[in-house]
């Protein structure tokens, strides 16, 4: 009964999104553009919560309200009006006062909390991470390790770890003074005995991170794990994936290729420079890109010479040569690749362009490329899939990143 309840709700809660269709569609409403490709974002929802984004006007804020009455008048679902909070971004506390007046609700104070996370703060500063610390300090304190043994405390600490900052640290990065208070608390708690005082470490804090097999305990390095965390934004906007949130960064930064540590003529938020100097070009000897490898389906996805998609080489980098003289650089590889002829060996014929006519050692480098490039067997009814290369090629998960920047693998 309870699954039924919840899949009713979501059918009575996409009207409230069909009104707000209506609306745009027939010029009432106007939602927020984000970028220069003006990514349109008028309504999210989550659950029975709802956020509205639309110009700061009294006729869009009437219309909203005109919106909710009607979705209250259909469905017969009341909205909680001294719960709704109404905020901007660049408009004077005069006119929110009247919005809010209008809606009958309160103004909203930055930083708020959404979804367990506070938004609008500086995940910078040592303040926002408070609630996080506190937490764990809960989890971990004195009077737990009394009554456990050096194996309970490994698995609370693990516990604790995979669980309570779980969604802080797969949404920002935290700063340094940030993850060491974190292990000292772990450290504390696993030697301390749950005692007061200063207690010996009988092995490096690296070695107890390290994984089982190799004599460790196994403990995640909070710093290599906040990082795979947010690593994982690169790969899900790399990968083929579509969504509101990817038409967003898009429009604000360009194409996930932008990902770049060096890029400063941007202007960018905290979160994306963060990003760009975890798994950006640059970033810890550009440790994704160097892991990362294509495996084709269409060839819509992937470069011809910047991306690696041949026996785990860049050929730009393989062919620098080759490359300087082809009139090709930015093309993908479904553009070069002449559809609708297989050789006989089942391989895809290309049509590579040069500037000029080759030298006889150039073609030699052609041909080698060609071969190269002829043994590997797609499909265009497939979509190509990024992969992490290591132990195991797969879809990149947060545990194969985290085995790569803590160096299991």
């Amino acid at each position: 009964m309870t699954l039924w309840r919840r899949f009713l709700f979501l059918i009575v809660a996409e009207g409230l999104a069909g009104l707000v269709r209506e609306a745009k569609r027939v010029g009432l409403f106007k939602g927020v553009e984000v970028g220069s490709q003006g990514a349109q974002v008028d309504l999210l929802q989550f659950a029975n919560d709802a956020i509205f984004f639309c110009e700061p006007s009294y006729h869009n804020v009437l219309v909203v309200k005109a919106i909710l009455r009607s979705f209250e008048v259909v469905s017969g679902l009341r909205v909680n009006f001294h719960k709704s909070v109404v905020g901007s971004v660049g408009l004077s506390q005069l006119n929110v006062l009247v919005f809010a007046k209008c809606l009958n609700c309160r103004q909203m104070e930055l930083p708020f909390k959404y979804l367990g996370m506070l938004i609008g703060g500086n995940p910078r500063r040592i303040e926002f991470w408070n609630p996080v610390v506190d937490k764990i300090k809960t989890r971990l304190s004195r009077w737990r390790g009394k009554t456990l043994s050096l194996a309970g405390r490994i698995c609370l600490i693990k516990s604790v770890i995979s669980a309570l900052p779980l969604f802080y640290f797969s949404f920002f990065k935290a700063p340094i003074v940030v993850r060491n208070q974190i292990r000292r608390i772990q450290a504390r708690f696993l030697w301390g005995w749950g005692f007061e005082g200063r207690k010996i470490a009988w092995v490096k804090w690296a070695k107890v991170c390290s994984p089982v097999v190799v004599g460790g305990l196994g403990i995640k390095d909070i710093g290599c794990f906040n990082d795979a965390l947010l690593t994982k934004w690169k790969w899900r906007f790399e990968s083929a994936e579509e969504g509101l949130w990817r038409e967003v960064l898009e429009a604000r930064y360009g194409s996930w290729r932008n990902l770049d540590i060096t890029l400063g003529h941007r202007k960018q938020s905290l979160w994306w420079k963060d990003l760009c100097g975890i798994c950006g070009k640059g970033a810890k000897d550009n440790w994704f890109d160097c892991r990362s490898k294509w495996i084709l389906g269409d060839g819509r996805s992937v470069k011809f010479w910047d991306d690696r998609w041949v026996e785990d080489i860049v050929l730009k980098e393989k062919y620098p040569r080759l490359f300087s003289i082809s009139t090709c650089k930015d093309s993908l590889v479904s553009d070069l690749a002449i559809l609708g002829q297989i050789t006989s060996n089942g391989c895809h014929s290309w049509n590579l362009g040069w500037h000029r006519e080759r030298f006889a050692w150039e073609k030699c480098l052609e041909e080698q490329l060609l071969d190269k490039i002829s043994k590997i067997h797609w499909s265009s009814e497939d979509k190509d899939r990024l992969i992490l290369v290591g132990k195991d090629e797969q879809e990149y998960t947060v545990k194969s990143g985290y085995s790569v920047l803590n160096e299991e693998d």
